[in-house]
């Protein structure tokens, strides 16, 4: 008899993710996936517990009769077409590592695949720690950030010819995803009756913004033009897992060729959201006279603890591109960040009833990344010259 169980998802800093996290399929319940696993050839699980993460896709981990600890995922979600082309996506990075032959990029080994199911099987990395779990730890450590960076660039210096050619089509890029880039002048009728009122709110203010608006017309333009590389294209603090000493990357289902500067943008993102939204949640009303200058001197402290991080990524990223990775990666890399505040806080309020001043704070700091892209290289890392601060400073008395 195997028994499913939910562990501890990993947690982020903003207190409504645990709260809509979905309880997890047992695997007992969806036959498909066991028969999938029967014609991939994967022995039965042992008895004894099966675990299972939530996710957008249902998925289950164990040790298998032969002794080996599998994960195995069923890809959902968007529509049979949405899924099966994720499942392709993650199928083909899998070819695409293996024609290149690197072995800057380390992911868990795919054992098998089953398509009409929507099957995949990974090995799994035993007492495995997520990136986001080692954040929250304050273990994710500059030596790690910068294994991220090389390993991100290996990834992106990799031929793009070298991906199967029937995923080659190139992916949308951070902003462009979902339509949303489309959506900053009206919203249709769908995504209006589907959206939450906190929802409807984030639209508020992206669409009665010009200035944001003129600024996501030329973060699509500018890297409409850039040239591709081979792309993770969902790259979050979750997707990288620490197992015996080593950082492996995980989920490949946005693979495909994209700007290189959306990867590097959403692992600055990341950290630029934890700190925004501490800057907000870890205010010292004593510190400072004024409400302005106590928000200010908490975004100084939160931007100093994760610049660091952002750098060692940065550097361990050029370290394999070099020259690839010139300053104007760096400031769109830096626009992609800003707008991964607003994909978070959309995330934030798709059950939400009204969008909190936190998240309106959050949105102000993203949209500052954004609207002056160029100002906010040094503030993030993503150059070695100036005082980072004078110009964050500057740039927070707009927004904060």
């Amino acid at each position: 008899m195997v028994t499913t169980t939910h562990p501890a998802p990993d947690t982020d800093v903003s207190p409504q993710d645990d709260e809509l996290e979905p309880v997890p399929v047992p695997l007992d319940q969806v036959p498909d996936v066991c028969a999938a696993l029967l014609r991939i050839g994967i022995p039965p699980f042992t008895d004894g517990v099966l675990e299972a993460r939530p996710g957008r896709n249902d998925n289950w981990s164990g040790r298998i009769a032969d002794g080996r600890e599998i994960f195995v995922k069923q890809i959902g979600g968007g529509g049979r077409e949405n899924a099966t082309t994720r499942f392709d996506r993650e199928r083909g990075c899998h070819t695409f590592l293996a024609a290149t032959g690197t072995t800057g990029v380390r992911t868990p080994a795919l054992l098998g695949a089953d398509r009409d199911a929507l099957v995949l099987v990974h090995e799994r990395l035993s007492d495995a720690v997520s990136g986001s779990r080692l954040s929250q730890r304050r273990e994710f450590d500059a030596k790690l950030a910068a294994e991220a960076g090389r390993l991100v660039g290996s990834l992106h210096a990799q031929p793009v010819a070298a991906i199967p050619a029937e995923i080659r089509a190139d992916l949308p890029d951070g902003a462009l995803r979902d339509g949303r880039a489309g959506s900053l002048s009206c919203l249709s009728l769908e995504r209006y009756v589907a959206s939450s009122a906190g929802e409807l709110g984030v639209w508020e203010l992206l669409q009665h913004d010009r200035r944001l608006r003129a600024a996501m017309g030329d973060l699509s333009a500018s890297t409409a033009l850039a040239v591709r590389a081979p792309g993770h294209g969902d790259l979050r603090l979750d997707q990288f897992l620490y197992a015996d000493g080593e950082l492996y990357l995980t989920d490949w289902e946005e693979f495909g060729p994209l700007d290189p500067a959306c990867d590097v943008g959403a692992f600055a993102g990341e950290w630029l959201y934890r700190a925004a939204r501490r800057m907000f949640t870890d205010v010292d009303p004593e510190e400072a006279g004024d409400a302005h200058s106590a928000f200010a001197a908490s975004g100084d402290r939160q931007l100093n603890e994760v610049r660091p991080l952002i750098a060692a990524f940065w550097r361990g990223y050029r370290e394999v591109r070099g020259a690839a990775a010139d300053r104007a990666l760096a400031e769109r890399a830096v626009a992609f960040a800003g707008w991964h505040l607003f994909d978070r806080v959309f995330a934030t309020t798709v059950h939400a009833s009204r969008i909190t001043e936190v998240d309106r704070g959050i949105a102000g700091v993203g949209r500052g990344a954004l609207l002056t892209p160029a100002s906010f290289v040094s503030v993030l890392g993503l150059a070695d010259d100036g005082d980072p601060m004078d110009e964050y400073r500057e740039q927070n008395r707009e927004y904060v």
